[in-house]
């Protein structure tokens, strides 16, 4: 029994115990009779503990030989592992050695360690037809067969064996090595623990048994059968040891029991890797290497991607090659880290050695897709989503039955497909895409999350609570459910929702980018908030807005209180010059918001300073959501701060009242209608109505281009009387495109542009009509979830009281969260 040639080495030390002392010992027999007894004892008796060259160098120089002495030489030449030496030795003596059937079988040995498998086996079927009860031959033939590649003919071979005596232990050892040898690692685990059974006191069972567990990749309970005894030797127990922890490692890639156990086998992973690299041992440069690689897979499913990223540059800095699946890691730990160029280098390089055959193929595109959407290389993502949405069958048929099941890659190019409309902006695709998908398989759980991400996108909360409802109850913990849930919460203000769903989260899926973005939002929604708004103008004429105008108002929020409540307080300022003097106006207020579900309202009171002096105001603001397409909303106010500046000047207030009607189909459609009423303590009452909306034009990646129609008109009692601009009644028809383009984006930080003109004309009783132009150009600077800024130039031209009036201003905007 031996097998020098395969990795294991099965079988191989029982050679010399098994036929090599029966064989040796005859021999020893022989020689006395002719030899010095002691000067041939030394020899052989040093042979036997390794020490072959010196019996060797004594056989050699010697020009005859007997019999029994050419059997001791050819044995030694086995043992020494001169296989070819041995071969040749046998082929130059086959006459002289024919009397010798272990002759015969120690040149099969070598021949079938040489693998020379024809000429192994012409001497092991011979040796085995005529000597049948001989289950050393037996055994070593079928192992011949095995590792020929005649994986048929040795199962055949070992199944008859065991069938015939099936309580013989050699029969369970060879046709275990023929399952093992075709592959069929845990049958061939069963024939050897059979084996076991029969004979547990046997060394070379029980260590066979041990590198079955090995093969089968049950390397925990080798390695503690290893250590229970000495099986194996020092680097054979290395091996184990570092099969365990790539056995750990596997397994912690593959979420098992609750949530707050999914981390305990990486955990395991990572701490024996670092046990075995500072346990003294020995270790090979190889092995070395291979834990340091298991190693980075441990970090991988344990998501600690910045020290994956430090110990696999420091892995290639030491010249070593990652392997494909090592490179993943890293490109994952990557994408993750925010490096999406350099994740997007490692995935072509391994798609390009890759084909749709691999297992890890179409993951490969996966993950490059993300990273080229993340570096905002969108046209080649999209021209990888054609490649891979060329038409392929969605369901296989299993070879041998009419059995069809799912085709994964066609579901997974389908799911990169709408991603990829998501991406592009071009949501109304998306969302046919995602119900087509939901429609076609209702019980999964991602497609449908997907679907609801899609109706957030498009301003459909309530809808997309609703498709996450249904995907609760076949996965009430999935991350991505709760993800989808908590933000669909917080654009409701559901304010308790998002609490419980975020420490949920937090909870389950501490380290995750969708936890993590989800925990920034609370962050951020508990911060306090800072609006900042301010204008300068300018006119050529003393219309109704004056020239050289100039104000600011700033308000500040509370973080929320209770949930659904905030303070705030502000102050602001407004100036412009008239005919009559400069107007100078200043504010300060403060008041209560309530929000929660569907409604926001709020209170307020303030101090307002202006002409000859000051009077107090309050004001009372509600909006309300009756579902995912309409609002209304209204004001009550007293003084209110859309009094014309030029009547403040002349002492004259005004209380207002308002409401407006919104109706938003989508992200691309939506229509207002306005309606207020004013009443100035001059005795004037003003009424005032407006539509406005927009239809979406035109979308591309990082440019839209919407049409935009205003109509407004108003009535005032005391038409044309008074120092401020008060017409008896206008209309004003303005008819407009918008254009947003950005600039650039990474991640949370925006760049954009916009531009707006207008086209229309405005009418006014005893003044005829006039055309209107409005046109500006901003800019808008997103810097993080808590900065946003922008600014604006515009420039209008008009009819006031028949006079044209053109107007030039610079408006900014900052919103701060801290």
């Amino acid at each position: 029994m031996f097998r020098r040639c395969h990795p294991r080495n099965c079988f191989n030390e029982s050679f010399k115990s098994l036929v090599g002392a029966t064989i040796f010992l005859c021999s020893l027999a022989q020689a006395q009779e002719s030899e010095p007894s002691h000067q041939y004892n030394e020899l052989i008796t040093q042979a036997r503990n390794g020490l072959y060259q010196p019996a060797l160098d004594y056989l050699n120089q010697r020009q005859t030989l007997t019999e029994h002495q050419r059997l001791d030489q050819l044995i030694i030449t086995s043992w020494s592992g001169q296989d070819q030496a041995a071969a040749e030795l046998y082929d130059a003596h086959a006459d002289e050695l024919s009397a010798f059937p272990d002759a015969a079988f120690i040149a099969a040995r070598a021949r079938r360690n040489l693998r020379h498998w024809p000429q192994a086996l012409v001497l092991l079927e011979k040796l085995h037809k005529t000597h049948p009860e001989q289950a050393d031959y037996r055994i070593s033939l079928i192992m011949t067969l095995a590792d020929a590649g005649l994986a048929q003919r040795a199962q055949e071979e070992g199944r008859r064996w065991t069938t015939d005596a099936p309580d013989t232990p050699e029969a369970r050892l060879a046709y275990g090595y023929a399952l093992m040898r075709a592959d069929a690692p845990f049958a061939a685990l069963f024939e050897l623990d059979q084996a076991l059974q029969l004979a547990p006191e046997r060394r070379d069972i029980r260590r066979e048994y041990l590198f079955a567990l090995q093969r089968a990749g049950l390397s925990s309970p080798a390695l503690s059968l290893a250590q229970q005894s000495s099986l194996v030797s020092d680097a054979e127990l290395r091996r184990l040891g570092a099969d365990q922890l790539s056995e750990l490692v596997r397994l912690s890639a593959v979420p098992i029991g609750a949530h707050h156990h999914r981390y305990s086998l990486a955990d395991r992973a990572l701490s024996r890797s670092a046990s075995l690299m500072a346990d003294g041992r020995e270790w090979t440069q190889q092995e070395t290497t291979r834990l340091r690689l298991d190693r980075l897979g441990a970090l991988h499913s344990r998501l600690a991607m910045p020290q994956l990223k430090t110990e696999a540059e420091q892995l290639i800095e030491d010249d070593i090659e990652l392997p494909g699946y090592a490179q993943r890691w890293y490109a994952n730990a990557l994408l993750y880290l925010r490096h999406p160029e350099a994740a997007a280098r490692i995935y072509r390089n391994l798609i390009a050695d890759s084909n749709a055959r691999d297992t890890h193929w179409m993951s490969d595109h996966q993950q490059l897709f993300y990273a080229l959407v993340e570096a905002e290389r969108l046209d080649e993502a999209n021209a990888l989503i054609r490649e891979l949405s060329t038409p392929q069958p969605a369901y296989h048929t299993i070879p041998s039955t009419q059995q069809q099941v799912l085709n994964q890659q066609w579901l997974d190019a389908r799911v990169l497909s709408a991603n990829n409309f998501i991406y592009r902006d071009n949501l109304p695709a998306a969302e046919s895409a995602y119900g087509q998908l939901v429609s076609d398989a209702p019980g999964n759980t991602g497609l449908r999350t997907s679907l609801a991400s899609v109706y957030q996108l498009r301003g459909w909360p309530r809808q997309a609570e609703r498709q996450l409802k249904i995907a609760e109850t076949t996965d009430p913990v999935n991350s991505g459910v709760l993800t989808t849930q908590a933000e669909t919460a917080l654009n409701l203000q559901d304010w308790g929702a998002f609490e419980v769903l975020t420490d949920d989260l937090a909870q389950r899926y501490p380290e995750t980018l969708a936890n993590q973005k989800v925990q920034r939002q609370r962050q951020i929604h508990h911060m306090h908030e800072l609006q900042i708004s301010a204008y300068t103008d300018t006119n050529n004429g003393d219309g109704a807005n004056g020239s050289g105008g100039f104000g600011i108002d700033t308000l500040i929020y509370t973080q929320p209180l209770k949930q659904n409540w905030r303070i705030f307080g502000g102050l602001g300022y407004a100036t412009a010059k008239f005919d009559e003097g400069r107007a100078n106006y200043h504010w300060e207020r403060a008041g209560l918001e309530w929000r929660i579900r569907d409604h926001t309202i709020s209170a307020e009171l303030s101090a307002n300073h202006y002409g000859e002096g000051g009077k107090a105001g309050w004001k009372l603001k509600g909006d309300h959501e009756f579902n995912d397409y309409w609002q209304y909303g209204w004001e009550l106010e007293g003084l209110s701060r859309h009094t014309p500046l030029r009547a403040l000047n002349a002492n004259t207030d005004a209380d207002r009242q308002a409401g407006y009607l919104r109706w938003r189909a989508n992200e691309r459609r939506e229509w207002q209608l306005d309606l207020s009423t004013m009443a100035f303590s001059d005795g004037n009452d003003r009424q005032q109505a407006g539509i406005s909306g927009k239809e979406r034009l035109l979308t591309r990646p990082y440019f839209t281009v919407d049409a935009n129609l205003s109509l407004s008109a108003s009535r005032n009692s005391q038409g044309n009387d008074g120092l401020y601009f008060n017409p008896e009644s206008d209309l004003s028809v303005l008819p407009g495109l918008t254009l947003n383009h950005i600039l650039n984006r990474e991640y949370q930080k925006v760049w954009s542009q916009q531009a707006y003109v207008g086209l229309g004309t405005y009418t006014q009783n005893g003044f005829g009509t006039g055309a209107t132009i409005n046109a500006s150009y901003g800019q808008r600077w997103l810097w993080n979830e808590q900065l946003n800024t922008g600014a604006t130039l515009t420039a209008s031209t008009r009819p006031y009281d028949g006079e044209r009036e053109l107007g030039l201003a610079l408006l900014f905007d900052l919103t701060y969260r801290f």
